[in-house]
């Protein structure tokens, strides 16, 4: 009787695993997200942000840093767009970030920043790139973020992207 039971077990163990496998997966985070950690002479940029994998509902954070101005002068706020463009065999995934700033240097009019960046790859030869701006006019909405394109490239520090294709 043992024998009997023992298949029934394992085709019922297997029924289930495969009910629950579309649920297993489904709990994954789906979605964009880019981050950066950038050092260029006297200036330090980061920034964290996520989407939909259609580029809806940005969220996260980023921050300026001049570090030749003593205190340093620092521009923060939270994201309000991402735009990531894929990466092929032969080009970097690029994105562009936009933030609407909530913490500046007393005096400053510096509303948005806007980062741009791109990641080459875990192993490649090719180095990332960064770059930003700052806007005394408000930051693109979300959804709305300018193409993507390469910056400076990065000898300290490192760009991150993940692109889930829709």
């Amino acid at each position: 009787m043992r024998s009997r039971l023992l298949p029934t077990s394992s085709a019922a163990l297997a029924a289930l695993v495969v009910a629950l496998l579309p649920a297993i997966a489904g709990a994954a985070p789906r979605g964009d997200s880019s981050s950066g950690n950038v050092t260029f002479s006297g200036v330090r940029i980061d920034w964290s942000a996520r989407s939909t994998n259609t580029g809806l509902n940005a969220r996260g954070n980023g921050r300026v840093t001049f570090t030749n101005n003593d205190p340093d002068a620092t521009y923060a706020g939270d994201v309000t767009c991402l735009r990531i463009v894929g990466a092929t065999a032969t080009t970097p995934a690029m994105v562009s970030v936009g933030v609407l700033v909530t913490q500046a240097p007393p005096g400053s009019f510096v509303q948005s920043l806007l980062f741009f960046g791109s990641d080459a790859g875990k192993f490649s030869s090719v180095p990332d790139t960064a770059t930003w701006s700052t806007s005394s006019a408000p930051p693109p909405p979300d959804g709305g973020c300018p193409a993507p394109f390469a910056g400076i490239p990065v000898t300290q520090g490192q760009v991150v992207i993940t692109n889930e294709l829709p």
